[in-house]
């Protein structure tokens, strides 16, 4: 087997199954530490609970060349996702809260973006039960 099938075959064994156990510990620190830019916007849906589902960060650091005179710029660039309880059964979305440096919040309701983020963890799942099943015919770990 080539190596790169070989490399696709164990992320797909292990990448999907490392999503489903680090997952629960982000949205666990999510719920003991919760992101204060996301609670003010998340606190407008009322009754609902967010669901932490993915979250980024971003730092990045810019200096014009040959210009040692001005100082260098960091821009720092945030973002989470989540589902809303129980919201997400009758109208299914993903909730996305980002930030740029110390600028004010924005929100951003997205149907589109729940149905991919279910459709990945669908075809994680199937992917990585046809590479355990898989592993286990060809007698490979």
């Amino acid at each position: 087997m080539g190596r790169s099938r070989q490399a696709v075959r164990q992320l797909a064994r292990f990448g999907v199954l490392a999503y489903f156990v680090f997952l629960p510990i982000f949205m666990l620190y999510d719920r003991i530490n919760p992101w204060q830019p996301a609670q003010q916007l998340l606190s407008h849906y009322s009754g609902q609970v967010p669901i932490l589902v993915w979250f980024s960060s971003d730092t990045r650091w810019e200096k014009k060349l040959f210009d040692s005179d001005s100082p260098a710029r960091t821009t720092r660039y945030e973002s989470r996702s989540y589902v809303l309880l129980p919201a997400v059964f009758d109208h299914p979305m993903i909730v996305s809260v980002s930030q740029v440096n110390d600028l004010p919040p924005i929100t951003d309701e997205s149907p589109s973006r729940f149905l991919l983020w279910f459709g990945w963890l669908v075809v994680g799942v199937l992917a990585a039960c046809w590479a355990w099943r898989r592993s286990g015919e060809s007698g490979a770990t």
